[in-house]
C-alpha cells in the first residue's frame, strides 16, 4: 500500500493529483490499483481556465510474458464523474484505457524498448493515440535508494498527424524509514513541438512523493559480518602466515527473500586517502563461511608490505544491501 501526491506543470498549467494506492504481484502477474483526487487550474481559454476537482480510480496490471518482456493494461477514470485534463490534446469524463508493451534489452533490465496504443473512450474502442520509445536506467547504492533515467517519447494521432517527439529526464530517490519506504520523484520531459500541429517546444516538469507501507516489501539490510583471527600475514613463502583467513557471516533478515549477491574486497590506500581497490572475491547467492587470501592482488602479483583494508558487502533479493566496517590487515 501507498499514498502520494504528483504535480504536473506546463506552461502555465498546473494539475496536482492525491492518490492511495494497492499493489499485489502473484508469480509473473503485478496488478493494482489506486484512488485519486485531482484539482487543476492554468491556462485562460476553455475549459483550462476554470478551478476543476475531481474524485476517481485508476487500475491496472502489469505481466512478465517470458524473461524481460512484458505487457501491461491500464484503465484511468474507471468512474469518469468529473472533468479529466488531458493538456493540449482534450478534456474528457470518458474512461480511458492504455496498452504498453516493453522489453528490456539488457540482463540487468537497466535499458528498455516500448511501445503503448491509448483508447481515450471505452465506449468508442477507437485508438487516439499511440507511442513508441526507448528509455535506459541507471541505478546507484544497489538499484535501492538512487536511480536516474533517461529516454526518448514518440507520440502520434491515430488519424496521421506529425508525431510529438520529447526528450525525457528523471530521478527518484528511495528512503526506506521504519518499515516503511520514502519515496521522492522528479521528471522533465521537453517537448520537441510538432510544426504541422502549431505546437511549440515546451517543457513539462513533474514532482511526485510518497510512501510505501504495508505489504510485503523488503526494506530491511541483510546482516554482513567479517572478521580474522589474525591481522597480519607475510607471504613469504616460508610456510608460516604466508595466507589468512576472512570468516564470513551473512544472512537475510527473516521475512527476506535471501541473499542475491555478496563481494568481499580489500583495498590500499593512495595518497590523498583514496581507497583503490587490489582485489575483490565475489559471487551469487549465500558467501562461504571462510576465503583464504594469499597476499596477491587482481593481476597474481604479491603486494608490498604495508596496511591493506577490507570490507564485505552483502545484498538481498530486494536490492537492500549492507556493508561491515572497514578493517584493517598488514601485510609483512
Amino acid at each position: 500500500m501507498g499514498a502520494g501526491t504528483a504535480f504536473f506543470s506546463n506552461n502555465g498549467y498546473n494539475e496536482s493529483v492525491t492518490s492511495i494506492s494497492f499493489g499485489a504481484q502473484a508469480l509473473q502477474l503485478a496488478y493494482g490499483a489506486s484512488a485519486k483526487i485531482m484539482t487543476s487550474s492554468g491556462l485562460s481559454n476553455g475549459a483550462y481556465g476554470k478551478r476543476t476537482l475531481t474524485i476517481d480510480f485508476d487500475a491496472g496490471g502489469l505481466w512478465e510474458i517470458v524473461p524481460r518482456l512484458y505487457a501491461g493494461l491500464a484503465l484511468f477514470n474507471i468512474i469518469g464523474t468529473g472533468v479529466i485534463n488531458d493538456y493540449a490534446i482534450t478534456i474528457s469524463t470518458e474512461r480511458a484505457a492504455k496498452v504498453h508493451f516493453g522489453y528490456f534489452i539488457d540482463q540487468d533490465r537497466t535499458a528498455q524498448v516500448l511501445a503503448e496504443g491509448r483508447i481515450d473512450s471505452l465506449h468508442e474502442l477507437r485508438v487516439r493515440k499511440y507511442s513508441w520509445g526507448a528509455a535506459m536506467d541507471k541505478a546507484f547504492f544497489e538499484k535501492r535508494y538512487l536511480a536516474v533515467r533517461a529516454g526518448f517519447l514518440s507520440q502520434t494521432a491515430a488519424r496521421g498527424a506529425d508525431p510529438d517527439n520529447a526528450i525525457m529526464f528523471g530521478c527518484t530517490g528511495n528512503i526506506p524509514v521504519r518499515g516503511s519506504q520514502l519515496k521522492i520523484e522528479y521528471s522533465l520531459s521537453y517537448s520537441l513541438g510538432n510544426a504541422s500541429a502549431g505546437n511549440d517546444a515546451t517543457a513539462s516538469h513533474a514532482l511526485r512523493a510518497g510512501v510505501a507501507f504495508g505489504g510485503y516489501e523488503d526494506y530491511v539490510p541483510p546482516l554482513a559480518k567479517v572478521s580474522i583471527q589474525q591481522n597480519a600475514l607475510s607471504p613469504n613463502g616460508d610456510g608460516v602466515d604466508d595466507a589468512i583467513t576472512f570468516f564470513i557471516s551473512a544472512k537475510d533478515n527473516a521475512g527476506g527473500t535471501g541473499i542475491k549477491k555478496w563481494a568481499l574486497i580489500l583495498y590500499t590506500r593512495e595518497p590523498g586517502r583514496r581507497l583503490r581497490a587490489i582485489k575483490s572475491f565475489s559471487g551469487t547467492g549465500v558467501p562461504p563461511t571462510a576465503i583464504e587470501w594469499d597476499g596477491r592482488d587482481a593481476g597474481n602479483t604479491l603486494v608490498a608490505k604495508g596496511a591493506y583494508h577490507y570490507q564485505l558487502r552483502v545484498v538481498d533479493q530486494a536490492n537492500n544491501f549492507s556493508d561491515s566496517p572497514l578493517f584493517t590487515i598488514l601485510v609483512q
